[in-house]
């Protein structure tokens, strides 16, 4: 009787042990680390002169930028005047080499909008191909169009002539097609 209230614990910690929510508040699961915060230290390098003031401790590094000046700094290297440079401002001649073999010059200023074309037109061929599939079936031609004042006109004369509705000309019907053995089960 003693040991009941005890397997009682040990069966709801083990039970709950299972949950992913509560191994993560115990902390026991598995946390990595964020691969966008891992940042890399500036290599060292020898001083100039060694007449240096000693580095305070909690001091950033003067010759560390920041994450995100960094990384302002690396995206918009090649954007401000629109030519081939590097981080350094120029071209090493054996870069500006394969560019040249590449063709880097003669590249269309226009590829971002011909490749988004290419990509609708691409999903819009995918759109009428899935539409097929699925809706197999030829699309049923519209009937006719009923004019609702000439339709009035004419159900008011048969009732002033006191005929019933259905003589006074062509009268418009709606004709069901016959269900399918399985339509509508799931409705």
């Amino acid at each position: 009787m003693r040991y009941g209230p005890l397997f009682l614990i040990l069966a709801v910690g083990i039970g709950v042990s299972g949950c992913d929510s509560t191994r993560q508040a115990l902390g026991l699961g598995k946390s990595a680390p964020d691969e966008f915060q891992v940042v890399s230290h500036a290599p060292l390098t020898m001083p100039p002169s060694y007449e240096l003031v000693p580095p305070q401790p909690g001091a950033p590094r003067p010759q560390e930028l920041s994450a995100a000046a960094t990384a302002e700094t690396t995206l918009l290297a090649n954007s401000s005047s629109g030519a081939l440079t590097t981080d350094s401002g120029s071209v090493s001649p054996g870069e500006q080499a394969i560019l040249s073999a590449a063709g880097a010059e003669k590249a269309d200023s226009n590829i971002r909008a011909a490749v988004n074309q290419d990509a609708a037109d691409e999903r819009e061929a995918s759109t009428d191909f899935m539409e097929k599939l699925i809706f197999w079936r030829p699309t049923p031609q519209p009937g006719t169009v009923l004019d609702p004042q000439k339709e009035q006109q004419r159900l008011q004369q048969d009732a002033a002539l006191g005929q019933p509705p259905t003589a006074g000309g062509p009268t418009p019907t709606i004709v069901r097609k016959k269900p399918a053995l399985l339509e509508g089960i799931f409705n």
